[in-house]
Order: C-alpha cells, then sequence, then structure tokens
C-alpha cells in the first residue's frame, strides 16, 4: 500500500516544527501554499527582519503498482526586506552574505534530522539554492528547493 498521505502528513508536521536562529533568538518557520499566502505572511509586523516561508509540499510518485518512488517538493524562502533608499552594493552584499548563514542551517539541519531518524524514510533527492530579489513586494533573499525521495 502507498502511503501518501501518511508521508505527506508526516513532511508537514517536520516543516512546521523547524526553527531557524537570527540574532541570537530560535524563531519559528511560516508554511504557505501561494504567492498571494506569503505576501500576507510577510506583511505580518514581527519583531524580527529575517522570515523563513516553507511551502506545503508537492508530491508525485512514479512507478508500477509493485515498485514506485514518491517524490515530495518543497520551497524554503530566506528573505529579508530589501533596504530600498539605503541600499549600496556593499550593504546589499551583506545582507545576502548574512542571509546564507541561515540558508546554511536549514540545509544542515534537514540532513541531520533525516541522518538521525527524525525524518525515517525519507531522503534528499535534491537541493538547489537560488538568489531572489524583490520578489513578494520588495524582500530579498534565497530559496531553497529541496526535493524529498520517500
Amino acid at each position: 500500500m502507498k502511503n501518501r498521505g501518511k508521508n505527506i502528513r508526516r513532511l508537514i508536521e517536520y516543516l512546521r516544527s523547524m526553527k531557524y536562529t537570527h540574532c541570537g533568538l530560535a524563531n519559528d518557520v511560516a508554511m504557505v501554499v501561494s504567492a498571494d499566502n506569503c505576501v500576507s505572511v510577510l506583511d505580518r509586523p514581527l519583531p524580527i527582519k529575517r522570515r523563513v516561508l516553507v511551502s506545503y509540499p508537492v508530491y508525485n510518485d512514479g512507478g508500477n503498482t509493485d515498485i514506485y518512488s514518491g517524490r515530495a517538493s518543497v520551497v524554503i524562502f530566506v528573505l529579508e526586506k530589501t533596504l530600498a533608499q539605503q541600499r549600496t552594493d556593499a550593504s546589499e552584499a551583506d545582507q545576502f552574505s548574512g542571509i546564507l548563514e541561515t540558508v546554511d542551517e536549514l540545509c544542515s539541519c534537514i540532513e541531520n534530522d533525516i541522518s538521525n531518524g527524525v525524518l525515517c524514510g525519507f531522503d534528499v533527492a535534491n537541493t538547489q539554492i537560488n538568489p531572489e530579489y524583490s520578489v513578494f513586494g520588495g524582500w530579498l533573499g534565497y530559496s531553497i528547493e529541496v526535493d524529498f525521495r520517500s
């Protein structure tokens, strides 16, 4: 029996529990469904400038009734508001560089949790990290696309 729904639920529970460190504090990620949802989440007033948004997984599988492999794709956005009029090349480069600390933290967390069994039954098939600029109403940072194999 294929456990698509069970696997998706387990992955969502894991993603919702993720935390990231910024300014010495542990912060929760926000789960999002669409670009409109991202904008509404980013518009919420919070005392932190760095935000992490995690998409609900997109799941697909292939194979036949005897053997199949499932894949769940997730996009994690690590973003900060653009500096607008205060922007210089150096300040923007510093901003992107600082955001990479959180990118490394999140990628390492996923890898460690797969290795130590927290995400038992999943493996990372592919990870792609892309720079993002002026997305969702003036935010910049990186998106991390992770393909989980189950």
